[in-house]
C-alpha cells in the first residue's frame, strides 16, 4: 500500500519530509531512489541539491545538509544508506524529534536501509517515520508480476516473449529483480534479430540460479534420473560455482523436504505449510510435491550422507570436488532407477 502511495506522490510532484527505503528487493529501492534524484532537475542541479551519507550517521554533518537551503532549485535532497538508524536506537532519535519540531520545507530524507529484519518497529525512529513520513517496504516481486514487468521490458526494447516463457526465466532466478535485469539485457540483444524469444533461448542464454540447479539436481535424484543429476552438477562445476556451498545447498534442500514431511504428516495443509517454512509462493508447491514423492527413508539417508562429506572436508580426509562427485554417485545407485 505504501508503494502505490509512493508512486502517486511523486507523479503529482508531492514530497514529504522523510521517507524509509527497505525490503529484500534491492533493485526497486535503487529505482526509487534514483527517481527521488532525477526530480532535482539537471545535472548542476542534481550536483549542488543532492547529499549522500552511507553508513554511521554523523549527526553534524546532516544538521549541515538539512540546514543549508537549495540552490538552483527548491528543495534538497538527503539520501542516507546503510545508517542502521531503524534497527538500534541512537542519535537519530533526538535528531528526528528537534527536526519535527520545526520541519524544514526545501528538504527530504530517503533512508535506505537493509532487509525487512534491519527495521524494527518497535523503536521510536520507526514511530517516527510512520506518523511523519512514509515507510516502504520493497517485497521480492510475486512471479506473476514479475513476467508482466519483463514482457513490458522487452517489448519496449522490440523483442516478444510468451507469459509462459516469462515465467520460466522468472523460476530459473528465484525473483531477483538484478539478476533477471542482466539476463535481460543478454536476451533483448539476442532477439532484437528476429524481433521475438522462445524457450530454446531461455535455455541457451541464461544460467539458472544456484538455488533453482539444487531444486532441478534433487529432483533428477528423486526421479532415478542419474546421468541428469550429473549433467546439472557438472554444470555448476564447469561455472566454478563453490563446491562446498554446493554441499551446503544440497544439505539444506533435503533438510526442507525433512521438515515438511513432518509437519504435513502432523496434518498440515499445503497453505499453512508453506507459511511455518517461510516458503515463497513459487517455490512452495513444487518443494511440497518433492517432499510427497520422495520416501522419507531416502531423505534422511540423504541428509546424512550431506553432514558425513561436509565434516571430512572439514577435516581434510577428502577433496571436495571427489566428496560432491561421490555423494551424487552415491544418490544415483540409492534411486536404482539410473
Amino acid at each position: 500500500m505504501s508503494l502505490d502511495v509512493l508512486k502517486k506522490e511523486l507523479a503529482a510532484g508531492r514530497f514529504r519530509l522523510m521517507y524509509l527505503f527497505y525490503g529484500p528487493e534491492d533493485f526497486l529501492k535503487k529505482a526509487y531512489t534514483d527517481r527521488f534524484i532525477k526530480t532535482l532537475g539537471n545535472k548542476d542541479a542534481i550536483q549542488f541539491n543532492l547529499v549522500i551519507l552511507e553508513g554511521k550517521v554523523d549527526i553534524a554533518a546532516l544538521k549541515q545538509a538539512v540546514s543549508t537551503f537549495p540552490f538552483m532549485h527548491d528543495r534538497k535532497l538527503v539520501i542516507l544508506k546503510n545508517t542502521g538508524c531503524f534497527k538500534k536506537a541512537g542519535d537519530i532519535q533526538d535528531f528526528l524529534e528537534n527536526l519535527l519540531k520545526d520541519p524544514p520545507s526545501h528538504v527530504s530524507l530517503v533512508f535506505v536501509e537493509g532487509d525487512s529484519g534491519d527495521v524494527d518497529k518497535r523503536l521510536k525512529p520507526w514511530k517516527l517515520m510512520e506518523k511523519f513520513g512514509l515507510p516502504v517496504e520493497f517485497q521480492l516481486q510475486k512471479p506473476e508480476r514479475l513476467a508482466d514487468w519483463i514482457i513490458e521490458r522487452l517489448a519496449a526494447l522490440g523483442v516478444t516473449l510468451s507469459r509462459k516463457d516469462a515465467l520460466k526465466l522468472v523460476m530459473n532466478h528465484d525473483r531477483s529483480m538484478w539478476m533477471l535485469s542482466r539476463e535481460l539485457e543478454k536476451l533483448a540483444a539476442y532477439g532484437q534479430t528476429k524481433g521475438r524469444l522462445e524457450a530454446s533461448d531461455i535455455d541457451a542464454l541464461c544460467i539458472p540460479s544456484m538455488e533453482n540447479n539444487v531444486f532441478a539436481l534433487t529432483d533428477a535424484i528423486s526421479d532415478g534420473n542419474g546421468s541428469k543429476a550429473w549433467e546439472i552438477l557438472d554444470g555448476m562445476l564447469a561455472r566454478k560455482e563453490p563446491v562446498q556451498l554446493i554441499l551446503y545447498m544440497i544439505g539444506r534442500h533435503f533438510r526442507q523436504l525433512s521438515q515438511i514431511i513432518c509437519l504435513l504428516d502432523e496434518g498440515m495443509g499445503p497453505s499453512e505449510t508453506a507459511g511455518i517454512m517461510g516458503l515463497t509462493p513459487y517455490l512452495a508447491p513444487r518443494i511440497i510435491s518433492q517432499a510427497r514423492n520422495m520416501p522419507s527413508r531416502q531423505i534422511q539417508q540423504a541428509l546424512k550422507r550431506c553432514h558425513d562429506y561436509d565434516l571430512a572436508i572439514k577435516t581434510g580426509q577428502i577433496k571436495d570436488r571427489l566428496a560432491i562427485e561421490l555423494l551424487i554417485s552415491e544418490f544415483s545407485l540409492a534411486s536404482g532407477r539410473d
